[in-house]
């Protein structure tokens, strides 16, 4: 009897996968996570954690940072990759790793208690105040920055009332001043966006404030050399070191319509910054994020037929497919490896953004 090894056979795809309510968020916002908005499979850390495959490079991003924090000292961690590459996954995994210790431990993280976690999501107001925006409310305060937002989140915004009212950069014994000893984990999403709509004003009050950002963030950045802050900011482009004539050169690609904006920010914090692998390096690691996502179970029992008879197609397409293919397919399957490939190549070209 001939074995089936139809997908409908061997695989159970989760329910949320057939909700349309997902077709219109294709990837949660880190703002409507920390608000509670988003759906509950990315609200609730366990939900959350049990849909994620944490690749190497997550776990070591969370061990890193706990490490940082039992001695005392903190980083700064830009997360370079275009849309799709697990940026926001992975400050949505730090994010409930952080607040939620005990049941991140479960999943095998390593996590480190009582950090105070900070959200600002560049897309959404009431995370990421801006002078372009009606101030946030809070209380009696009316907070147009996000030096101010950070601050009232401590419960010190008077060290920068000051600072906030007139959008001036707090200077760095300041900022120090804001964070004392308290392990502070701030995780910043969407940054670019928010930056770009202020470069692209035409009123001078906002570009001034543009640059103003800009030394703020440079100064957040200086300090988690010596206080135990860690700052995690996501930016869409690509970050190589390429050895060419003279030696090696840090090259930065940004994604389309962040030009310009990524260098500068880039600039600023790589002073004091260490460039994070990214979440998602392989095609392997993509498979296995896709399937964890995807799938409630899939019957690996099935693997060696399929292989069987996929390698007389390869037998019979030799001009065109490659033997490796086969063995790949222990790794990627339900997945054909070419598929892995294509969409890793995709997420990693620069040009190529519109056709995926």
């Amino acid at each position: 009897m001939t074995r089936d090894i139809s997908l409908y056979s061997n695989v159970v795809p989760r329910e949320d996968v057939f909700n349309p309510k997902f077709d219109d968020q294709v990837a949660p916002e880190l703002s409507d996570v920390y608000k509670g908005t988003a759906p509950k499979i990315y609200t609730d850390p366990e939900e959350f954690f049990a849909i994620t495959y944490f690749t190497d490079s997550m776990k070591s991003l969370v061990k890193d940072v706990s490490e940082s924090f039992r001695l005392e000292k903190g980083m700064t961690i830009p997360l370079f990759s275009f849309f799709g590459g697990g940026k926001t996954h992975s400050l949505i995994m730090l994010y409930h790793a952080f607040k939620n210790p005990e049941k991140a431990r479960k999943y095998g993280l390593d996590v480190e208690e009582g950090v105070k976690v900070i959200v600002i999501g560049g897309k959404d107001s009431t995370t990421a105040p801006s002078p372009a925006d009606p101030p946030l409310k809070r209380g009696d305060k009316e907070i147009k920055t996000l030096w101010g937002y950070i601050a009232d989140q401590l419960g010190k915004y008077e060290l920068v009332e000051m600072y906030d009212k007139d959008m001036i950069a707090p200077t760095k014994d300041r900022l120090e001043e804001v964070f004392g000893d308290e392990k502070v984990l701030i995780l910043v999403d969407e940054i670019a966006m928010y930056l770009g709509r202020l470069k692209r004003t035409e009123l001078v009050k906002y570009f001034n404030y543009y640059n103003q950002v800009l030394f703020f963030f440079e100064n957040l950045a200086s300090i988690t050399l010596s206080f135990p802050v860690v700052l995690a900011i996501t930016i869409p482009a690509v970050y190589e070191e390429r050895n060419e004539k003279g030696g090696e050169k840090e090259v930065i690609v940004a994604e389309k319509g962040y030009e310009g904006v990524v260098e500068e920010l880039a600039k600023r914090i790589l002073r004091a910054g260490k460039v994070y692998r990214a979440p998602i390096e392989s095609p392997t690691d993509l498979g296995n994020v896709l399937k964890k996502r995807l799938f409630k179970a899939i019957n690996a029992e099935v693997i060696p037929e399929v292989k069987r008879r996929y390698s007389k197609y390869v037998e019979d397409f030799k001009d065109y497919v490659d033997k490796e293919s086969e063995k790949n397919l222990d790794s990627s399957y339900p997945f054909h490896p070419y598929y892995l490939e294509l969409l890793k190549f995709l997420l990693e070209n620069a040009g190529l953004q519109s056709t995926r």
